[in-house]
């Protein structure tokens, strides 16, 4: 048991520093990258936007379930299938994030490996759809440049005033420590005690002995990692683990792949929103990258031996890392984080309460917000509330989509940013008394 615990916490460790990076990254991509630009480059004819969809997606910390509302607030504005396929193709399976931590545990090679694999297979099933469909994508995307000419009208920039830019970087540090941490905690926790038990209670190789071949090995990867849903993240000490256990390295690559990018809940959701010629491109762009890159990454191994994994054989042995000030800073960090994201604590709501006790006595409006599903979509939501001038404070609300705008600010403002969001909203109810506000 003590076996146990050591490894628990020796694979926390190697991951700790990495992720807190990723996670400080994936805040100011959240802020830098806003939905209403990515909106405007993700539609028209061509082969563009499908490579902007994907070069864009590479990057972004969304799972297979954070991405569907996003994809969906693109379709809705008015993002092309070929393009969305591959924003979906490629979101999950990798993320600022998820390449830090597989430096971290996997090693450089995989970490330029992996982002590069998610790239080519959103470009391969983006095009592969526009092959098949190109008459109907041309189609409408002459119909949507017709309604835009009819309804063109000058585009609103963004002040960024200090209460603006105040407010982005406290939105920086609250989805990169606050909502991205709440998203992963528990699949990633479940992985590491997952990949700690069976490095200390199995005995390593035992894969080989009932899967001798590696394409068997590779097709078995991909079968467990299609209808499962597992993070990016999350997905990296459970291919560690099957390492361990004998997998060949290429086995564990398409478990990488088809594991965080594809389950059936998404698949579905592809299904209703982009349609079922979308969803079979889909599912088979992602079995054959999966078994493609799968069995090119053996091969490669084989002539490459530095490729291989060896993180995990090397894990028994730094324990002398735990001494480190930087690695035990953040091992003390990552850990508090964790707890907070299992356990769904927002610090921040409880440092701003004597400001919201402030702010019942200015005006303010409670809005019902649709199409909030997940905690990325709550601060979403919430950014794009606090960036309208005249608005005091937020306080959005994921359970029941009630969102409650302290201040003065104009409904029409709010109803047209959070539909630019993909966001449609009614007001529920208005307090326009501001008591001594006004004195």
């Amino acid at each position: 048991m003590l076996q146990f615990v050591y490894n628990f916490i020796s694979i926390i460790n190697q991951m700790a520093p990495y992720l807190l990076f990723g996670f400080l990254i994936a805040g100011i991509l959240s802020q830098i990258i806003p939905t209403s630009w990515v909106q405007r480059h993700l539609s028209g004819k061509g082969y563009v936007p499908i490579v902007k969809s994907a070069m864009i997606g590479v990057p972004l910390p969304l799972c297979s379930c954070g991405v569907i509302p996003v994809m969906a607030s693109f379709r809705k504005q008015g993002a092309n299938v070929p393009a969305m396929l591959s924003f979906i193709l490629s979101t999950p399976q990798t993320g600022v994030d998820s390449i830090l931590a597989t430096y971290a545990l996997l090693g450089l090679v995989m970490a330029i490996y992996r982002p590069f694999i998610a790239l080519i297979t959103g470009l391969l099933g983006g095009v592969i759809y526009y092959w098949i469909s190109k008459k109907e994508v041309e189609q409408e995307a002459n119909e949507l440049n017709e309604r835009r000419e009819n309804s063109k009208s000058d585009e609103e920039h963004t002040v960024f005033n200090k209460k603006v830019i105040i407010n982005k970087l406290i939105e920086v540090f609250h989805y990169g420590f606050i909502t991205l941490p709440r998203e992963i905690a528990r699949p990633l926790v479940v992985g590491i005690i997952i990949t700690s038990a069976i490095t200390t209670f199995i005995p390593p190789g035992i894969i080989t002995k009932f899967l001798g071949s590696n394409i068997l090995q590779i097709f078995a990867a991909i079968l467990v990692g299609i209808p499962i849903y597992v993070c990016a993240t999350a997905s990296i000490p459970i291919a560690l683990s099957l390492i361990y256990l004998g997998a060949s390295p290429g086995s564990a690559l398409a478990f990488l792949i088809a594991g965080p990018a594809t389950n059936f809940a998404t698949i579905e959701v592809i299904k209703q929103l982009l349609g079922k010629k979308a969803a079979i491109v889909y599912l088979l762009t992602m079995v054959i990258s999966a078994l493609f890159f799968g069995i090119t990454f053996d091969v490669l191994v084989d002539y490459f031996p530095f490729m291989k994994f060896s993180q995990l054989q090397s894990m028994p042995h730094v324990h002398e890392t735990f001494f480190s000030p930087t690695k035990l800073i953040s091992l003390i960090f990552f850990t508090l984080i964790l707890i907070l994201g299992i356990l769904k604590i927002d610090p921040f709501q409880y440092l701003s309460r004597n400001k919201k006790v402030l702010t019942l006595e200015q005006p303010y409006m409670k809005i019902k917000v649709s199409g909030m599903t997940c905690s990325h979509c709550l601060q979403r939501v919430t950014s794009v509330l606090k960036s309208i001038p005249n608005v005091i404070d937020v306080n959005v609300s994921l359970d029941d989509g009630v969102a409650i705008v302290y201040g003065n600010p104009s409904y029409d403002e709010i109803h047209k940013a959070l539909s630019e969001e993909g966001y449609p909203s009614k007001m529920i109810e208005e307090n326009t008394s501001c008591n001594n506000c006004c004195d």
